[in-house]
């Protein structure tokens, strides 16, 4: 009798479990847009790495326990030296277009962009229900979400299918989490000790990070004012932040922004703050890497000659670190832009930190 009592009581926390699941997703992440609306017949922007060759994207399969996943990859097509790695977990719906975009912008500042899949090959909503569903069967069980969450993982050790493609720093890997996504990179790094350098969360699913076990982790939340979580969401992430002990957080805080803000393709979208808030986590990222992340630029060239790279300049440093190049548009010397050459990879840390 008592291990039917124990029985029925497991199995009752576990319902418990789910309702609660549901209540709050649909609380917060049905925020996306005054009525939770996403055009899934938006295409991402065609990015400039695309254009001129500097990146190289794929679809790429993997499997867990016999299941298929497909992700996406984006990375600089030339390189040189160990890659930093941003893992680009979903929104609700599944990955699409917005989590190809972010890979592909990470690619195009350096990284290797690793848009995972945490619902499996296929599996995308076409509305709120469908993607409650899928949701819902993720955040109910930690050791699914935490199984799909290493799959991917996976991929960037030796042998594992994104390793074969580029060379990868392990000690400099971060995830990025989309609503969904945020809340999938705060419970992996709640309940695993996680190995992870970073992680930044975009208008994110909160969970409680009372039993923070990564604390060698650096984080980065970005709260939209409007965010369905509420400004209590945030100062409940940041009171356990604080009780958890852990070293190295932040939170950024956007005015007149919605839940949703950074989703290319949200009625909210707000491109000024998306903008900003990734600008940021660059940043952020960089001030917090270890010194194997710092390396050259790739798309980089002195002006009009794309033969005088980061190479070209470390055969002449005292005189060609100085060297101007537009890459994006963006005027940026050779001591910022190729750091290894020029010996300036501490400096270069500390101004994209300012």
């Amino acid at each position: 009798t008592g291990q039917n009592n124990n029985t029925i009581q497991n199995n009752n926390r576990q319902a418990m479990m789910k309702v609660l699941v549901a209540v709050i997703s649909v609380a917060v992440c049905a925020g996306h847009g005054h009525q939770g609306y996403r055009d899934l017949t938006k295409t991402r922007p065609m990015r400039d790495g695309h254009t001129d060759g500097t990146i190289t994207t794929a679809f790429v399969n993997y499997t867990l326990d016999d299941e298929i996943y497909e992700g996406y990859v984006a990375y600089p097509t030339m390189s040189s030296g160990d890659l930093s790695v941003i893992m680009v977990v979903h929104q609700w719906y599944g990955l699409g277009e917005n989590e190809m975009f972010r890979a592909e912008e990470a690619a195009e500042k350096g990284y290797v962009g690793w848009a995972i899949d945490m619902y499996g090959f296929g599996r995308r909503a076409s509305d709120n229900d469908e993607a409650l569903s899928l949701l819902s069967e993720v955040f109910a069980d930690n050791d699914l979400l935490v199984a799909r969450f290493e799959a991917a993982l996976d991929q960037l050790d030796s042998g594992g299918a994104i390793a074969e493609m580029a060379s990868i720093n392990a000690s400099a890997i971060t995830c990025n989490g989309y609503c969904f996504g945020g809340g999938v990179c705060l419970t992996y790094l709640t309940v695993v000790p996680a190995q992870l350098a970073g992680a930044a969360v975009f208008h994110t699913v909160y969970v409680n990070l009372t039993g923070f076990e990564s604390p060698g982790t650096a984080l980065q939340i970005h709260h939209a004012q409007f965010d369905s979580a509420g400004d209590d969401g945030l100062s409940t992430a940041r009171a356990q932040l604080t009780d958890a002990g852990v070293p190295t957080w932040e939170t950024v805080y956007y005015s007149n922004a919605y839940h949703g803000f950074s989703d290319i393709l949200s009625d909210v979208f707000d491109d000024r703050v998306a903008a900003q808030s990734h600008a940021s986590m660059f940043s952020f990222y960089t001030g917090v890497l270890s010194p194997a992340e710092c390396q050259d630029a790739g798309e980089w060239f002195k002006t009009d000659d794309t033969s005088k790279n980061c190479d070209w300049v470390a055969e002449k440093t005292d005189t060609r670190c100085g060297a101007v190049g537009f890459p994006n548009g963006i005027r940026t010397p050779a001591f910022e832009a190729c750091p290894v050459a020029c010996d300036t990879c501490a400096a270069e840390r500390m101004r994209r930190r300012l």
